[in-house]
């Protein structure tokens, strides 16, 4: 029965890579958090030792160690980084300017670009007007959990009354 699958499997995605599309084998077992980071107010993120594991492609994972988390919030809507999608994170604790990471500041989480200014002053830069960026400073707790490396799309759904509109 497993070769089965197997075969129609492979059939599938040749039949996707001749519709133009890169299918991609999902082999590769990363730890998930069911838990949002919040882009916006940064807030808290709930328990994240609850962690599973999701399937990914090698491709997306790269070599270092990686974690999946969940967004929620509209403040990295023009980074294309939205509300119910998920991203995965480089475990790492050096950044770049324009690297998106998640960071903790004073017991609670955010999802933000980090920069740094001519001063040397680092800050964590919503990509939302409506958000005013955060200023890093010494008397702060700020710890950092990872850079985005991938972000994961959630399915754009149509409203109702779109649907609607359609079938009528």
């Amino acid at each position: 029965i497993l070769a089965d699958h197997m075969t129609e499997n492979v059939a599938s995605g040749r039949v996707m890579e001749k519709a133009g599309m890169k299918p991609m084998l999902c082999d590769c077992p990363v730890q998930y958090y069911d838990a949002d980071v919040q882009a916006g107010i940064p807030t808290e993120i709930g328990d994240p030792e609850r962690g599973e594991y999701l399937m990914l492609p090698r491709e997306l994972v790269g070599l270092r160690p990686v974690f999946v988390i969940h967004v929620s919030g509209d403040s990295m809507k023009e980074a294309d980084v939205n509300d119910g999608d998920q991203v995965s994170l480089e475990a790492c604790d050096r950044f770049n300017d324009g690297d998106i990471v998640v960071a903790y500041i004073d017991g609670k989480y955010t999802i933000k670009t980090y920069f740094v200014d001519e001063g040397g002053n680092p800050w964590l830069v919503p990509q939302n007007k409506a958000y005013k960026p955060i200023r890093l400073t010494e008397d702060m707790d700020v710890r950092f959990f990872g850079r985005v490396v991938n972000v994961i799309k959630a399915p754009q759904r149509p409203s109702y009354r779109e649907l609607a509109r359609v079938v009528s």
